[in-house]
């Protein structure tokens, strides 16, 4: 141990070099490997203001269903869409006898006018 401490004792400055060399190697492929707290915290802020824009957009998008009718409400429609269809249908049958009537008292009447 003792020809250890008295060669690094007496080259000294070589050992410092060294040690200061193999120290910067090792720190710049540490540095080449991991991110910084910079480049990490300025990710993250990134990332939140994404998240955020997201976020208000997806509120603006729940706002707008809000207002959307429900499956409960598009089966009522339905329903009553196929109500009025049949209802229309009744009518039509209603008016195309009426029509009829009509039209044989106006050839009654003008039948009458030519005697």
């Amino acid at each position: 141990m003792q020809p250890i401490i008295d060669f690094i004792t007496g080259n000294w400055a070589m050992f410092l070099t060294v040690c200061g060399t193999l120290g910067s190697v090792i720190y710049l492929v540490l540095d080449t490997r991991y991110a910084r707290k910079a480049a990490i915290t300025e990710g993250l802020d990134d990332l939140h203001n994404k998240f955020d824009e997201v976020e208000s957009r997806v509120d603006k998008v729940e706002q707008e269903l809000q207002h959307l009718p429900s499956a409960k409400d598009v089966a009522e429609l339905n329903g009553a869409i196929r109500d009025m269809k049949g209802e229309t249908t009744s009518l039509r049958t209603s008016i195309k006898g009426l029509s009829r009537l009509v039209n044989l008292l106006v050839e009654k009447e003008v039948n009458k006018g030519e005697k």
